[in-house]
């Protein structure tokens, strides 16, 4: 797919865009013609990663450093890169931080840390472009949610709580958004490469290290291709790789069975309110 085929480039927002699974999925929008707004927050690093992907690419780049975990300046953010580039055509929303840690050696605040970056970083950078896709009738949102949003894992309490609420958010909009033209897709990736996966490895209890142990653990270019193949062939669960799908499949087998049903449901009860 090259967007700039008999069109203007579309605009892409990339939310933890300066490094890992968000720095590749930009990579991959960028030769695909995109024009993008990358939101991290630190400045510097995204300086760094907007002048490697124009260097790549020549691909009109720009940033915004915000907090994701901060509404309000989200918010701003958001209004400042659709003003400068357009509405928002691709939202990827790969911000995510992970505070592991026994359930009863955890601080109140690394549960509330992990559910406003993760989850409501992820709600309200879809609450800011959604009205825009609607109207228009077109646009994607890719959630990048993780395993532990499948299966509960021991030492990950905080996290996998506000990754499943990523997968439960992204699983109730999935219908409301396609009746409006916008696909939803959510991946799911385990252990990636990343600075995040080796400061985090510091301070996992030796259980959950030990549970990982004999996982495999992906490149961000891996995931980030398997996240941009699944948006562009409007795949709503991503799996990026053999585990994650095993787990995806055995952990949600009725889901495609229930959706259907319930978008038959919906379905009839728009057309009764017309």
């Amino acid at each position: 797919m090259n967007e700039s085929d008999g069109q203007e480039p579309r605009h892409a927002i990339v939310t933890g865009g300066s490094h890992g699974i968000g720095f590749q999925v930009a990579r991959i929008l960028a030769g695909q013609g995109f024009q993008l707004s990358l939101l991290a927050r630190r400045a510097d690093d995204l300086v760094t990663a907007c002048e490697a992907l124009s260097r790549e690419s020549g691909a009109p780049t720009g940033f915004e450093a915000c907090d994701v975990g901060d509404p309000a300046a989200l918010s701003a953010a958001l209004k400042r890169v659709t003003e400068r580039r357009g509405p928002c055509h691709t939202l990827v929303t790969a911000a995510g931080m992970v505070i592991p840690g026994k359930f009863d050696a955890l601080p109140q605040d690394a549960f509330r840390q992990q559910m406003e970056v993760n989850f409501f970083g992820t709600l309200h950078a879809v609450q800011a472009v959604y009205p825009a896709m609607a109207e228009c009738g077109a646009g994607r949102i890719g959630m990048i949610a993780s395993a532990a949003a499948l299966i509960g894992v021991y030492g990950y309490t905080a996290y996998a709580a506000s990754k499943f609420a990523v997968r439960g958010f992204a699983e109730s909009l999935r219908g409301e958004a396609a009746s409006r033209g916008i696909a939803v897709s959510v991946a799911y990736p385990g252990d990636t490469d990343t600075a995040q996966l080796e400061a985090e490895r510091a301070h996992r209890p030796a259980a959950t290290s030990a549970i990982a142990a004999g996982a495999s653990v992906a490149t961000p270019e891996a995931v980030a291709r398997a996240v941009v193949r699944g948006m562009d062939r409007g795949t709503f669960a991503i799996y990026p790789n053999t585990a994650t799908t095993a787990l995806g499949w055995t952990a949600s087998m009725i889901s495609p069975v229930l959706n259907a049903r319930f978008d038959r449901a919906a379905r009839r009860a728009e057309a009764a309110d017309d």
